[in-house]
């Protein structure tokens, strides 16, 4: 595994330090609209005076957070562009992101302690920041199951944050890590770079924190590698903030399909997700609690996707297919004893047959990979992205009363949802 930083002397990039922090504005019921409507144009102007006055957006923040009071605080903070917003209950959790209890003693049970706090703990423990597909949908309809797109977060007893994939949800993660207690460095590692699993990128918070140090893992060579991505996010057109107000040393890591990677006291290990411009999934040990995330995911069955667009022919050449089965079976041997899989299970059976070729898995296969494979608890992840509540319910119910036959622990993905696995 190489190894290359950010930008070339590795130099640390400190935010500005200031006072105040804006918050957002809230009013009644009825003459809230009307007061929101007046406060946008004095931001409008004040936006507009700073940047005559060649003090940028940052000026602007700081300029509102005095005129809310801010400045008169007893506590100075960062200043970067996210740090208005304060840590709030993602859909589907409760205070502390309680859920029921698990198989062989992975109690997905409340993290107790002040909403929003991430700490460490003797299990192995991951929590649903974002399991959505293609685009991010936080409406009614979805509020139980969630609209983030792809996010989920492990967290080891050495307190150093495993996230996987950088999709809305990310945002929600950023936050509370504002509050752990633990080491100030975290890893991101990327299944693969469509923007449902980047998108957030630029808005996750440790990313402006001189604190920490933030490591991104992605495919070496394939593609549009992520530091590209993460750079070209930053450009004028997309976003009001330069790539030098970045806080935190940031190292990027390429990856290769089969690699090993060692974080603390933790094992990731890499294997090929059948996915439209390669992917990746991943399976974390720590002591003998592991699972498995891949979030895009088709089995190897009907078509190797490479750096091609879809087609709708399904694979016939001999020697694909022979290299298709060793791939599912490589697939396989990561995924066979852990104690939760979490899987990509974006198509009823009938979807699938219509659209095998986009690169996702169907409810049934990730169910019988479970089953194949000796797991007791899967999660299908990748929800449809016009899927509602109701909708993945129904979808989902034969396959949790299967499972309750066979001994099968079988649910969706629920944004907020802790799963801990005791060691």
């Amino acid at each position: 595994m190489s190894r290359c930083a950010l930008d070339a002397g590795e130099q640390d990039h400190r935010v500005r330090t200031g006072r105040g922090a804006a918050r957002p504005v809230r009013g009644g019921p009825v003459r809230g609209s009307l007061r929101r409507v007046r406060l946008a144009g004095v931001r409008h102007a004040l936006v507009r005076n700073a940047l005559r006055r060649g003090r940028g957006v940052g000026a602007f923040l700081l300029v509102r957070g005095a005129r809310r009071g801010g400045a008169g605080g007893s506590e100075a903070a960062a200043w970067h562009p996210l740090r208005p917003v304060e840590p709030r209950r993602r859909a589907g959790a409760s205070e502390g992101c309680s859920a029921a209890k698990g198989p062989r003693g992975s109690d997905r049970a409340g993290q107790g302690g002040e909403r929003g706090v991430v700490v460490t703990s003797p299990s192995l423990r991951a929590c649903v920041y974002g399991a959505r597909g293609s685009l991010p949908n936080p409406v009614a309809s979805t509020a139980r199951y969630g609209g983030a797109t792809t996010c989920l977060g492990v967290f080891t007893p050495d307190g150093i944050p495993i996230v996987f994939d950088a999709g809305s949800g990310l945002f929600d993660l950023g936050l509370e890590l504002r509050h752990h207690k633990g080491p100030r460095e975290l890893h991101v590692l990327f299944t693969h770079t469509h923007w449902d699993h980047v998108l957030a990128l630029p808005f996750f918070e440790p990313l402006y924190d001189p604190s920490w140090t933030v490591h991104l893992h992605s495919l070496r060579g394939r593609l549009d590698p992520v530091r590209d991505i993460f750079v070209g996010s930053y450009g004028k057109r997309y976003i009001p903030v330069p790539l030098e107000q970045i806080g935190a040393k940031v190292t990027v890591h390429e990856l290769d399909f089969f690699d090993e990677v060692r974080i603390g006291s933790s094992t990731v290990r890499c294997c090929r997700a059948n996915h439209p411009g390669y992917a990746l999934g991943f399976r974390v040990e720590h002591g003998d609690r592991s699972l498995f995330f891949a979030s895009d995911a088709a089995l190897f069955e009907d078509m190797l996707f490479e750096d091609r667009y879809h087609t709708r022919q399904r694979e016939t050449c001999p020697e694909v297919l022979e290299e298709m089965r060793g791939l599912q079976q490589r697939m396989e041997d990561l995924v066979r004893g852990v104690d939760l899989l979490l899987f990509d299970a974006n198509y009823t059976d009938d979807e699938y047959e219509a659209l095998f070729h986009y690169g996702h898995a169907s409810m049934s296969h990730a169910y019988d990979l479970a089953r194949r494979c000796g797991v007791p608890h899967v999660v299908f992840w990748h929800h449809d992205r016009g899927r509602t509540d109701d909708e993945v319910d129904a979808i989902t119910k034969p396959y949790v009363e299967r499972g309750q036959q066979e001994g099968l622990v079988v649910e969706g993905a629920r944004q907020g949802t802790w799963y801990e696995l005791k060691l």
